[in-house]
């Protein structure tokens, strides 16, 4: 035990002397932790400031950009509303043009608004959905229709002869066909004195003035537009001749003959007209005979002159053959150079189709105005051969000039009068062999 305390006493004199020797740097370390706390707990107080001095920084930086955020949201908000009001002021203006540009029959232009107004319908469903344009589709297509009927009714009235001049007889061919009459013996005083004669025009005279405008309003409507105005109007063309034939023939009796049974012969069938004045053509001379078909001659060849016309307009203008460009640019270069340029961009196989349903109706007239001249020769053929031969070969010299009229044109033989005029001269050869 004495020893242990010994050894403690020891240890504790050493552990003395050892915290002796490191009091003063231990003091120095709590004295630093003191300072370090304080400087931390300042720290604190700065990086406690800084935050709020950063907060009140952001608050200040982000609000004016969150409030400029907003504001360009409402400025492209507002700027689509007035774009909207503007397409919707800009669609209204463009139904107000379209009507005004119908009624003033500028159709090109009513068709390209017309246009318009359905490619923006098309694209914009707001527009479209609002109530004030509901039947705007509606009112747009029966513009469209409306004005495609009247461009086509416009190109045909212009493409076909003018309807004052619907007999095409003029004075003079009735003045002469009465002389004729008279001096064959026939009594042609009492003739009916109130038939409705006019001066021919010529066609070609009037061909550029009256076919150009409607045809340039066609040709900026598109191809498939011209190619259906051309078939109305080879319709319409076939039904005028077979109409004006009548008309003529029924006039230029009635000259002669002072009879006019059937003052509207355009309502009767072909056999019932053929019926009811082949009497009539049967007994008339053979020197007034020949003049009525020189008279048909003429009326057919008005109308042969215009179809060729039209037919030189169509190889000029939308194929561009550039011998029919030559013939057409003598009558107006400009215009013919305007609507050259508004044809321009048509496919090869539509301006052949065009060209196709303009000789198409050419071949049609021909066929039925050698049809009705061969009908005409046919009445009187038991009459014809028994003719002395100076009359029957004025009728043959009639019916060969018609020939070439219509085979010039038609660019093909008319068979059927040509059938008629070689049977008609065998029977008239074997006639005057018999009486030999």
């Amino acid at each position: 035990l004495d020893d242990l305390s010994e050894h403690l006493d020891t240890i504790e004199q050493h552990l003395i002397r050892e915290i002796s020797g490191k009091s003063d740097e231990f003091f120095t370390v709590l004295a630093s932790l003191h300072n370090l706390h304080e400087s931390m707990t300042s720290m604190q107080h700065i990086v406690s400031a800084l935050r709020g001095r950063v907060a009140e920084l952001g608050s200040r930086l982000s609000k004016p950009g969150k409030q400029m955020i907003n504001l360009h949201a409402k400025r492209d908000n507002l700027r689509a509303l007035a774009d909207k009001f503007e397409s919707i002021s800009a669609l209204a203006q463009m139904r107000a043009d379209m009507d005004v540009l119908v009624e003033s029959t500028d159709y090109p232009g009513a068709l390209t608004i017309a246009e318009d107004i359905q490619q923006t319908l098309r694209k914009d469903d707001v527009v479209r959905d609002l109530a004030c344009f509901r039947k705007l589709p509606e009112h747009v297509a029966q513009t469209i229709d409306k004005v495609r009927e009247a461009m086509l009714r416009d190109f045909i009235a212009g493409a076909n002869l003018p309807r004052d001049i619907k007999t095409l007889v003029s004075k003079e061919t009735l003045d002469h066909l009465v002389e004729t009459g008279k001096a064959c013996g026939l009594d042609v005083v009492g003739s009916a004195t109130t038939t409705i004669v006019s001066t021919p025009i010529d066609p070609r005279g009037n061909v550029m003035e009256t076919t150009f405008p409607p045809l340039l309003a066609l040709l900026y409507s598109g191809s498939n537009f011209l190619c259906e105005a051309l078939e109305r109007w080879s319709s319409e063309l076939v039904e005028s001749v077979r109409d004006i034939e009548r008309v003529a023939v029924d006039v230029m009796l009635a000259k002669v003959t002072g009879e006019r049974r059937h003052p509207s012969t355009s309502s009767l069938e072909e056999g019932s007209f053929d019926s009811a004045y082949a009497n009539s053509i049967r007994k008339l001379p053979p020197q007034v005979f020949a003049e009525i078909l020189q008279a048909l001659s003429k009326t057919f060849g008005i109308y042969f002159d215009r179809m060729s016309q039209i037919r030189l307009i169509v190889k000029g203008i939308v194929v561009g053959d550039e011998d029919a460009l030559t013939s057409i640019k003598e009558m107006d270069e400009g215009l013919v150079f305007v609507a050259r340029e508004a044809a321009i961009g048509f496919e090869h196989a539509a301006c052949q189709r065009a060209l196709a349903i303009t000789n198409d109706a050419v071949q049609r007239v021909t066929d039925l105005a050698q049809g009705r001249f061969a009908k005409l020769l046919g009445v009187r053929a038991p009459m014809n051969v028994t003719l002395a031969t100076k009359d029957f070969m004025r009728i043959i010299d009639v019916a060969v000039e018609f020939l070439g009229l219509a085979e010039a044109l038609g660019k093909h033989r008319c068979l059927s009068l040509r059938t008629m005029l070689a049977n008609q001269i065998k029977a008239f050869i074997r006639e005057q062999h018999t009486s030999v």
